[in-house]
């Protein structure tokens, strides 16, 4: 199970593709075979602000300048 969990977190990928405000943060989150994961929960934890991602695995926060952990949880991963 281990590897899979590894592979989605290194799976979430930051992708600037079109227009993007300032100061957000976007991506794409895919299983480890590439698929785009619907329903995961991206968090900034220390913002404390959540996205669920859509059919295409893709997410949108908007953030304040600064470093911040991002965490994805899905059930059954």
């Amino acid at each position: 199970m281990f590897p899979l969990l590894a592979a989605l977190l290194t799976g979430v990928r930051l992708l600037a593709s079109g227009p993007v405000p300032p100061d957000t943060v976007v991506g794409v989150v895919r299983d480890a075979g590439a698929a785009p994961l619907q329903g995961a929960r991206v968090t900034l934890v220390e913002l404390e602000r959540s996205a669920t991602t859509d059919t295409g695995g893709r997410f949108a926060l908007e953030t304040p300048p600064g470093t911040y952990r991002l965490v994805v949880s899905l059930a059954g991963f």
